[in-house]
């Protein structure tokens, strides 16, 4: 009796952990987008119930690793020490939990490669290849004309002009910087002469 309890309590919380997975979590291409909480850079979910009796039960689940647990039966490796292995998005963006994109990694990997990407040079040369993908492929967050609109528009805010066009206010900003769309620029101003121009002669 006490064993068919104790699956109940474990069947209802697995239950619960599912629900709220399905409900966090958008499909977007092939990745599985978290949009619950983040700790440290990864997605975590509070933890339903805790734990009675000795020891204190962990306040959060790491959800990259219970997917993939859950999905794969993969376990970390057995002779990892603990707190050496992490698990990790292979697609590279952070709030992705999809098993597909998840394994297992050492700590070390993942700090030679933050390392990496500290290197401007590496850094330049990768924004050239995202930025000439990004043209081929015709993926672009603005249109010409929403570019132009906001380069040239510059009484109304940032963040005014990014809800009307419903994108993030980074996209808005950096258009605005001229950090992105330097291609399209508007049109050049004729400069007007000054009525006060020849009273300095």
């Amino acid at each position: 009796m006490q064993r068919a309890h104790v699956l109940a309590i474990y069947f209802h919380l697995l239950e619960t952990v599912l629900r709220k997975l399905i409900r966090e979590t958008v499909e977007e291409g092939t990745c599985l987008i978290w949009q619950g909480a983040v700790d440290a850079g990864s997605p975590v979910m509070a933890m339903p119930y805790r734990r009675f009796g000795q020891g204190v039960a962990p306040c959060q689940l790491r959800v990259r690793g219970l997917l993939l647990e859950l999905c794969t039966n993969k376990h970390p490796p057995a002779n990892a020490k603990p707190r050496t292995v992490v698990v990790s998005a292979s697609c590279r963006n952070g709030s992705c939990v999809c098993p597909d994109c998840s394994r297992y990694v050492r700590r070390t990997y993942l700090t030679s490669r933050a390392m990496e990407e500290m290197n401007p040079v590496l850094n330049a040369l990768r924004k050239d290849r995202i930025l000439a993908a990004r043209k081929e492929s015709g993926v672009r967050a603005l249109t010409d004309e929403q570019a132009l609109r906001i380069k040239t528009e510059t009484g109304t805010s940032a963040r005014a002009l990014a809800r009307e066009l419903g994108v993030n206010f980074s996209v808005v900003h950096l258009c605005r910087k001229n950090r992105t769309y330097r291609e399209l620029s508007p049109e050049p101003r004729v400069p007007t002469a000054s009525p006060w121009a020849g009273l300095a002669q």
